[in-house]
């Protein structure tokens, strides 16, 4: 887990910074106001799981949604519904979203 946490810290950095980028939501990052509870009450890091917002708007999000190219190993999809989503244009595509169709 040591290394889920660290990559997921150093990855939602490297978003911060990116000019494509208008926000990052992870509360292991300084900027983040959830920074001091995940220190309180997280003390081995704020896990690996991150979002951010991109600055072109729909128009990027949906590009980038569109073009990626997620290859997983999963020993159970019924707990990992999701590897990417656009929930505000109720978007899914079918590359990455997980092979469970129902319920």
């Amino acid at each position: 887990m040591d290394r889920h946490v660290a990559n997921a810290f150093r990855v939602a950095e490297w978003l911060e910074g990116h000019p494509a980028v208008d926000r990052v939501r992870f509360a292991g990052l300084d900027s983040s106001p959830y920074r001091a509870l995940a220190r309180r009450y997280l003390p081995l890091g704020a896990g690996s799981i991150f979002a951010f917002d991109l600055a072109g708007g729909r128009d990027q999000a949906r590009a980038f949604v569109e073009g990626l190219r997620v290859w997983s190993h999963l020993a159970n999809v019924e707990h990992a519904r999701y590897l990417g989503r656009m929930h505000w244009l109720g978007f899914n595509t079918g590359e990455i979203t997980s092979s469970r169709t129902h319920g």
